[in-house]
């Protein structure tokens, strides 16, 4: 009787712990996608020329006034774009997308400071508001500082006081 009750349980055990039985087995494939559209973004921080000394330092017979500034652009990998600056908000009336005449205007209005923006200084390269005359970048998913150079040419007679103008930067991509 022993024996039979431990056969009884052994078959039961395997009974119990038996995988049960499946009739077939199907797959697919589940298709994983993403996009990553091109794609950019353009800070510019203020071009500050300081003084201007239109008797002393930039006269006729002096220097023009030189300076450095910069904008940061951040484009996706491989993003191909170009980045233009326009007239500004007191362009000169024979001013052009390719070959743009910035003014600086005093708060008055009735004064102006004629200034240059460039891509380069060798060769002088103007910056102006088109694919020809943009800057080309290509992105890296990182930022990137671009330089630009600005000149107010010597020998402007203009009344004292503070000039500005505001360009505006694109990025086109």
């Amino acid at each position: 009787m022993i024996r039979r009750f431990a056969l009884a349980s052994a078959v039961l055990i395997a009974a119990a712990s038996a995988t049960p039985a499946m009739a077939g087995a199907a797959t697919s494939n589940l298709q994983v996608s993403a996009t990553v559209p091109a794609s950019c973004t353009i800070t510019t921080t203020a071009l500050d020329f300081s003084n201007y000394d239109p008797t002393g330092a930039n006269a006729s017979s002096g220097n023009h006034l030189e300076i450095t500034g910069s904008l940061t652009t951040n484009c996706s990998s491989g993003t191909v774009a170009t980045i233009t600056l326009g007239h500004g908000s007191n362009g000169h009336p024979l001013s052009s997308d390719t070959s743009p005449l910035r003014m600086l205007k005093n708060a008055a209005g009735n004064q102006t400071l004629s200034y240059y923006l460039y891509s380069s200084l060798s060769p002088q390269t103007t910056w102006g508001n088109s694919a020809s005359t943009g800057v080309a970048v290509t992105g890296t998913g990182s930022a990137a500082t671009t330089t630009i150079y600005g000149r107010i040419p010597k020998g402007q007679s203009v009344q004292a006081g503070s000039y500005t103008d505001t360009v505006v930067a694109t990025v086109t991509y």
